[in-house]
Parts: C-alpha cells; structure tokens; sequence
C-alpha cells in the first residue's frame, strides 16, 4: 500500500510526515495475515517478541487505552476487549497488525521502556530493551552525527495533537516477517533473482501520550516480491536508480553490498533500461 521509492537519491533522512490522528493505526491488504502471524509468534516465543520494564509500565498503560479508545472509535468494530492477563503492551499489541514499542524519558535521554515487535527486521528485541534510542540505532550509518541530535529533538518537540509518520524500507532474501537475524547462508550474489527478494516496508508512526508524557511507536511491516513490483517498468526503473544511488555504507549497513550490482542490473533489465554501468 506504500511504494517506498520514487526513483530519487537514497539519503539518510528522517522523513517524518504529518499524520492525521484517524488514520493512526490503519489497516493494511494483509492485516488477517498478520494477525495470525503475531498469535503465532507469540504461543511459540513469547520472550523473544515481548519485553517490558518497570519504568515502562505506566505508559504502556496508557497506550492501551488510548489503542481501545481508537479502535472503538475508528476500528471496523467498536467491540474490543483487550486481555487483561498479559502486559498492557503486550494486550494492545494483540489488538492491532502493528508492533508496538513504548518509549519514557529518564533524566537526559529517550529509553526503549516496553515492546512487543513481532516482524523485527533483523534485529533482537532483547538487545534493545533498555537502551536510550542513539544507543539501539547505533549500527545506522551517520546516526552518532546530526541524525542522533535531530531524532532525540523530535521527540522532546513531539505533540500529543500531532502525530507523525515516515516510512521504513528494505530488500530482503526471506519472506519471512520474523527476521531476527540475517540469514545463515544468504545466496550467491550471481544467483540471485528478483523472484528471490522481498521488499519490506514499515510503515512507522510516533505519538505522544498525554497523561505519561512517554511516546508510542508503532511499526507496520507490509511485504512484496521484487519480481511483482518490477512487472511495471516505471517500478522497476525507479528502484533502480534508487539503488543505483545507494551510499556503500548504507549498502552494507542493511547487507546489500554482495549482490546490489546484479540486482540493480535485473532491475533495469525489466524497465528496459539496460545497464547503465
């Protein structure tokens, strides 16, 4: 439902948009498939998709009221009773196709104070609980710099009237929404075909919750196969050029670099663009 790229340069770049309070939490083609998913993962692994602290109790409370409240007030079906023998975070995570992380303020920083993240794309929940937002996006390339000072900023500035939303992307060579870690024996870059790939897109949101002051941040993982996207050849090109523009940080940052050349050359070969190489 969010085509990620345009054809225009790959940056690192906030992107935050405004977002219309209604459209918060709103439901994607494949939200039935992702509902299951999270009953899934969660009768199997609990302790690998949900994490909480004490100092993350209070928000996540209010996090669920304020999910229940929206659902009676927006959702197909005002009829939600959340559970009441989990942890909130965990009961309002159950609720929604989105994974959900609740963020508090200590004296100095933003802190990641309870979760329940279902489609992590390869990274561990466990090792995140806790840490101050700089440190989980420690591995970005370019976050220690301007974009650490900038992030941390929004989020003092954020509103609880005005929410925000950015999108999230990236290629992937496992359909899979449990991601955790990249995988043991990735292909061969000169054997991989379009057809093996999907493309991830997160669709983030960031909301201040009033009473607590904390933030909720929620994550919406949608999927395709590169091959179905790259049918169009207005598509396929502009992921091209995107790629094409990839800083060799960023590259290897999400584990692209071994087979970015050939997927940028297939790409451009269904656009009918030949190699620009």
């Amino acid at each position: 439902p969010h085509l990620p790229v345009d054809g225009s340069r790959m940056r690192m770049s906030l992107g935050l948009r405004p977002l219309d309070p209604a459209r918060w939490l709103e439901r994607g083609p494949a939200h039935e498939q992702t509902m299951a998913h999270k009953r899934s993962v969660l009768s199997s692994g609990h302790d690998k998709v949900v994490a909480t602290l004490p100092e993350g109790l209070a928000a996540s409370v209010e996090t669920l009221d304020l999910v229940v409240d929206w659902l009676r007030r927006y959702g197909p079906d005002e009829r939600v009773e959340p559970e009441q023998a989990v942890h909130p975070v965990d009961a309002a995570a159950r609720l929604v196709a989105d994974d959900l992380c609740v963020l508090f303020r200590d004296a100095s920083q933003w802190r990641l104070g309870a979760a329940s993240v279902c489609s992590p794309s390869r990274w561990r929940l466990s090792e995140k609980i806790g840490r101050t937002v700089a440190e989980i996006h420690r591995p970005v390339p370019e976050y220690a710099g301007w974009y650490s000072d900038a992030v941390d900023a929004r989020l003092d500035r954020l509103s609880t009237d005005r929410p925000l939303w950015r999108l999230n992307w990236t290629i992937v060579d496992d359909p899979a929404l449990f991601q955790p870690h990249p995988p043991a024996n990735p292909r061969a870059p000169d054997q991989v075909l379009l057809s093996d790939l999907t493309v991830r897109v997160e669709r983030q949101t960031l909301r201040r919750l009033p009473a607590t002051g904390g933030i909720v941040f929620t994550i919406r993982t949608d999927r395709a196969r590169l091959s179905d996207l790259a049918t169009a050849a207005s598509c396929a090109g502009d992921f091209a050029r995107t790629l094409r523009s990839c800083p060799a940080d960023l590259a290897r940052y999400k584990g692209w670099s071994p087979m970015l050349p050939r997927v940028i050359t297939l790409l451009e070969e269904a656009a009918g663009l030949g190699s620009q190489a």
